[in-house]
């Protein structure tokens, strides 16, 4: 079981997921809100979320689509906020294929909302 919450204005992006994440369902909140948005800045809470079952290849796959959708939107920030070491772990593993695969931002993983949100002020 799993849960999305999107919220956005302007200049953010904020995607909230928890429970089990898979590479389908992590697509599908890139296909559905990347494409609207055209701000800078993205922030993905997935402090109540666990990644164990998305792979490397899952990885690539997001990443490639996240560029592609993203394109047009110029270059940006995307933070993201894992409390747990193995989901934190994952998602500097998905940095990596991110910046392997040209994706235009600028990447960080954070403990809190609170650290994330002071980082993607930051000009």
């Amino acid at each position: 079981m799993f849960d999305i919450q999107a919220v956005a204005d302007s200049v953010l992006l904020t995607i909230s997921l928890s429970g089990g994440l898979t590479k389908e369902v992590i697509l599908g909140a890139v296909r559905e809100h990347y494409p609207r948005f055209q701000g800078p800045l993205i922030l993905w809470d997935l402090s109540r979320a666990d990644l164990s079952a998305v792979t490397r290849l899952d990885f690539s796959e997001i990443a490639r689509t996240s560029r592609e959708l993203r394109s047009g939107a110029g270059y940006g920030k995307t933070a993201y906020v894992a409390t747990d070491r193995s989901t934190y772990a994952r998602l500097c593993l998905y940095m990596n294929e991110a910046v392997a695969m040209h994706v235009p931002a600028e990447y960080c993983v954070f403990r809190t909302i609170e650290e994330a949100r002071s980082w993607l002020s930051r000009s």
